[in-house]
């Protein structure tokens, strides 16, 4: 998302007309003040959105950047947001889990023994198959995955999600050092991962509305940098 925001520079053009390097020190003038607007539009950022979504200050920090600073030959700031997803599990995502319904002895009761094949949901049959649990996911022996449960608005509490399980996201058969959120398609077919909302989702909001006051902030900083910039010239003439 790209805004344009533009300042009145008339009675700047005023003071400065008897200075012979205008373009100079209105360059000194305006870049500061861009530089100085854009980092506390940086900060607003982070605080707006650690205000909207749970996730930490310092994995916002990282995302909103201020990309390019203003200079005298080019008074233009940058401020960048990461597009990067984050897994719905990112958001204090917890794997809730329940017992097999489909303990041995029933399942001998309404099939007539462990190795009889059953219709199984994905339309695939099988025999009886033990649930093994998982202690890198807290699953005890005998329990299966029964989705997650995710704080992901400040404004809300934790939210069940079914049919979603957590597991390490793999490069090859090496863990990566994270968590992974994903659930299986209806019908069968590979596993898709399922993303909670970014900082860049958060910020266009964020954006839209900082951008009347950020332009009257702007407009009066570049008046207040420019003008001292002014007064120097005119000191030293």
């Amino acid at each position: 998302m790209n805004s344009v925001i533009s300042v009145d520079t008339t009675e700047l053009l005023t003071l400065a007309a008897d200075l012979g390097n205008a373009a100079e020190v209105f360059g000194k003038g305006s870049s500061t003040a861009l530089n100085r607007v854009a980092e506390k539009a940086r900060k607003d950022t982070v605080l707006q959105i650690t205000s909207q979504l749970m996730l930490t200050r310092a994995d916002v920090e990282t995302s909103v950047v201020l990309a390019q600073t203003a200079t005298v030959s080019k008074p233009q700031a940058v401020l960048e947001i990461a597009d990067e997803v984050h897994f719905l599990s990112s958001y204090n995502g917890v794997q809730k889990t329940q017992s097999n319904v489909w303990v041995e002895g029933k399942y001998i009761e309404k099939f007539g023994g462990l190795d009889a094949k059953r219709s199984l949901p994905n339309g695939k049959f099988g025999p009886w198959i033990p649930r093994k649990g998982d202690s890198l996911r807290a699953i005890r022996v005998g329990a299966k995955a029964a989705g997650i449960s995710a704080h992901v608005s400040t404004r809300g509490g934790r939210k069940d999600f079914r049919h979603v399980f957590i597991t390490p996201v793999l490069s090859g058969k090496v863990m990566k050092g994270r968590w992974g959120s994903f659930y299986h398609p209806k019908g069968g077919g590979k596993q898709k991962a399922i993303y909670g909302p970014s900082e860049y989702q958060a910020a266009k909001g964020v954006w839209r509305d900082m951008e009347k006051e950020l332009t009257d902030t702007l407009q009066a900083e570049v008046m207040t940098e420019t003008t001292n910039e002014i007064d120097k010239a005119l000191k030293t003439k």
